[in-house]
């Protein structure tokens, strides 16, 4: 895992400094650089695959021609390493990074989409001064882009950006959207003229002129009856699993585990000691440091605990105050962008603290919930669906008859809802009527919201009628995607920290996706 940075047009050797320092924690083992005619490329290595020299970045091939900085792990290099050596590319180094510039010699990137991983990467063509980009299908990986004149600016996080745009407006949209969501979709950032590159488009650049090309599309929901017994879809979804979680243990480093006590990580933990029966393995989990006689109020982390001793695994707890929380206040802020209105920021940050003084790599239990139906929040649209079909005026007019119930007043957006996009908002945004109250001087944050469901929901091209489906799909592609993985990149990079997250795998994914939904949420469970 690393960081990249940099710009087209002419060199700036302060410049690029300046940008490099802003993305130096993410690779703490190495620092790289690369200014030719028209460019400008900046690297921070955290070593994890192939840690001798020969696999600082940026690098080149052979030729001079292509020269590349990546951030990410490419879990089938091996196999497309083997390919491309058959074909006659000549490899100088045992690392993932070098397999991008073998696709880009042989095949002209075409084959993108065969690339299972977590990854961002720019390129630099010396020959025809152009510039290749990609992210990842999933949007694990963070790629951010900015336009000054006819050049552009790119870099894994925001900061360093800004040392080349200069100062930047807010994004009076993207606010308005943040206040009801708690966090920015892409494409937009809270600043203008700065982007998200989307997940799964190969971008290219030259001579100012520029197009992006989705290169992956999610596979479409549609669940399907099936003629398999219960037992036969849980030993292919474990086969699956262990499979994902055996491709994300590569590593030339030791891999440890964030371990919640939810299902999702414990899963992966099993998945792990599979895997490796015999390793020795270690754990992080979070405590909360808080005067209460509540006896649930650690669950999580005594559950952690206990699947870690099952195990055989060894199990590190951290502790997490409201002090730790007021004096890394500040510090987290800046390492996450933008505003985030989800409190795990501060868990995750003092348990990456940990982890990172233990090893470098860590596997992560996220998206388990976004295609396994494990939030509440599906099984109510499940219960929904009846509902659903009685005409919108019929409903808004029980809801008002009904408005001195509680439970109604917080529900009133999923029930008078009249799309997909409006129910799926009411789940992720405040009440429209709170909202309008908090936020008077803000133009529809709810209605912004929407429109952005309404998108997302339009991009996916989505046959399935089932809304959980439905809803689980548009999590992946916004929420995840948007929010969750920002965050865990921003918290765990902080401390030059890799996580990985194999329940996101795109074949394990897809599986899900193709299941009867009641295998997923059932009678409102």
């Amino acid at each position: 895992m690393c960081g990249i940075a940099g710009f087209t047009g002419t060199p700036n050797p302060d410049l690029l400094t300046r940008m490099g320092e802003r993305i130096a924690h993410r690779g703490p083992d190495q620092r790289g650089r690369y200014e030719h005619e028209g460019i400008s490329l900046t690297h921070a290595r955290l070593s994890i695959i192939d840690l001798s020299e020969a696999g600082r970045q940026p690098m080149q091939t052979v030729d001079g021609r292509y020269t590349i900085v990546y951030n990410g792990e490419l879990y089938n290099y091996r196999a497309l390493r083997e390919e491309y050596l058959r074909e006659g590319f000549v490899f100088r180094t045992q690392t993932d990074t070098e397999v991008f510039l073998a696709s880009l010699s042989l095949h002209g990137l075409q084959d993108l989409g065969r690339m299972h991983g977590m990854f961002a990467f720019v390129i630099w063509d010396t020959l025809e001064k152009r510039l290749f980009a990609a992210r990842d299908r999933m949007g694990i990986k963070p790629l951010y882009l900015a336009h000054r004149g006819n050049d552009i600016g790119f870099a894994s996080e925001i900061k360093a950006l800004l040392p080349w745009t200069g100062p930047c407006r807010e994004d009076e949209e993207a606010r308005s959207i943040y206040l009801a969501l708690g966090y920015v979709p892409g494409p937009r950032t809270m600043f203008a003229g700065i982007t998200s590159l989307s997940p799964g488009c190969l971008y290219h650049w030259q001579d100012g002129k520029e197009q992006t090309i989705p290169y992956h599309q999610e596979t479409d929901v549609s669940p399907a009856s099936t003629s398999r017994t219960h037992e036969q879809i849980v030993a292919e979804l474990r086969t699956r699993v262990d499979a994902s979680v055996e491709a994300q243990l590569v590593s030339d480093r030791p891999v440890g585990l964030f371990l919640s006590g939810g299902w999702d990580s414990s899963v992966v933990a099993a998945s792990m000691r599979r895997a490796r029966p015999d390793a020795s393995m270690k754990a992080f989990t979070v405590r909360f440091a808080h005067d209460t006689d509540d006896k649930k109020f650690n669950q999580d982390a005594d559950i952690a605990k206990k699947t870690a001793q099952a195990l055989a695994i060894q199990h590190y707890e951290v502790s997490l105050s409201a002090n730790d929380v007021i004096a890394r206040a500040d510090q987290v802020a800046f390492a996450l962008d933008q505003p985030s209105a989800n409190h795990s920021i501060y868990a995750l940050d003092k348990v990456a603290t940990l982890a990172a003084t233990e090893v470098p790599v860590v596997l992560s239990g996220d998206g388990g919930d976004e295609s396994f139906g494990g939030y509440t929040r599906y099984a109510f649209v499940e219960r929904m669906k009846w509902w659903m079909r009685v005409p919108v005026s019929a409903r808004r007019g029980l809801v008002r008859s009904l408005s001195s119930s509680t439970w109604v007043r917080n529900h009133a957006d999923a029930l008078e809802a009249s799309s997909a996009a409006a129910l799926f908002t009411s789940f992720h945004a405040a009440p429209s009527r709170q909202l309008s109250r908090w936020f008077p001087g803000v133009a529809h944050p709810f209605a912004s919201a929407e429109q952005i469901f309404a998108e997302r929901i339009e991009s996916l091209h989505l046959s399935s009628q089932d809304p959980v489906a439905t809803f689980m799909a548009v999590d992946r592609a916004l929420w995840l995607r948007d929010d969750a993985f920002p965050r865990a990149d921003r918290m765990t990079m902080l401390h030059g920290l890799e996580a990985r997250v194999p329940l996101t795998d795109d074949a394990l994914v897809a599986f899900a996706a193709s299941l009867p939904t009641h295998l997923h949420v059932s009678h409102g469970q």
